[in-house]
């Protein structure tokens, strides 16, 4: 099961989503959305734990990660043009550990000199207990080559110029989907989405076709490098 802690106000919106129950010494996975809703000098994304957990980040693209006295941080120095972020970091508590605690998170954004928003998610509540999640020797063969994860994207667009918020608005994508312009030449090329499997990526083109983006196709990629899709089908198996 995933829980979903939302927060919206304005146009900035964040949601975590991970297990509802972790299990005691495994690790359970925490992603992140942020949708900022303008640009900005500096923000900055904290979450606080109790005692007795450990942090391990594991797909931060952009910002700065720090894990220090049960509290985790992540800096923006300067807002992204898609003004949308999305991280994701695995969290285990100590194998002796039980009960539960509120999981909740706050973003601050400063503009300009004097320029400072607070913005708080849901307190939810996560049980400690059960054996959700994976263990240590699972989790180091998660990163091994064999175990090696492809990204899949759905190309929307391509345009002479780089404003994926017109693009947005010109296709009718949601607010929660995440947008990567990525420039070839002179050409900007417009993804949505992060799939981790193909059917996912699969199922999300069948919707943007379904909604009149008829050249939409998927693609795939291998950290920074984007490969042939059958080659990331064939080898993420």
């Amino acid at each position: 099961m995933v829980l979903l802690l939302p927060c919206t106000s304005g146009q900035v919106k964040i949601s975590m989503t991970c297990p509802d129950a972790w299990g005691p010494g495994r690790y359970s996975k925490v992603t992140v959305n942020i949708d900022f809703d303008r640009g900005g000098s500096f923000a900055r994304f904290t979450t606080d734990y109790p005692e007795g957990f450990e942090i391990e980040p594991e797909l931060i693209e952009t910002g700065d990660f720090n894990w220090s006295g049960n509290q985790l941080n992540v800096v923006w120095l300067d807002l992204p043009e898609s003004r949308m972020e999305s991280f994701s970091y695995y969290v285990k508590p100590d194998a002796s550990m039980s009960g539960s605690f509120d999981l909740e998170a706050r973003l601050v954004i400063i503009s300009g000199i004097d320029t400072r928003k607070i913005f708080s998610t849901e307190a939810k509540r996560i049980v400690i207990g059960g054996t959700g999640g994976i263990t240590s020797a699972e989790r180091t063969q998660e990163g091994s080559p064999a175990a090696k994860r492809y990204e899949f994207r759905v190309q929307v667009t391509t345009s002479s110029s780089n404003n994926p918020e017109e693009i947005r608005k010109r296709l009718k994508i949601g607010r929660d989907e995440r947008i990567t312009v990525v420039r070839s030449g002179q050409v900007f090329k417009y993804q949505v989405g992060s799939f981790s499997d193909y059917e996912s990526a699969k199922n999300a083109l069948e919707k943007y076709i379904g909604n009149g983006i008829k050249d939409a196709f998927i693609v795939a990629w291998d950290g920074n490098d984007q490969v042939p899709v059958n080659r990331a089908i064939d080898l993420g198996k």
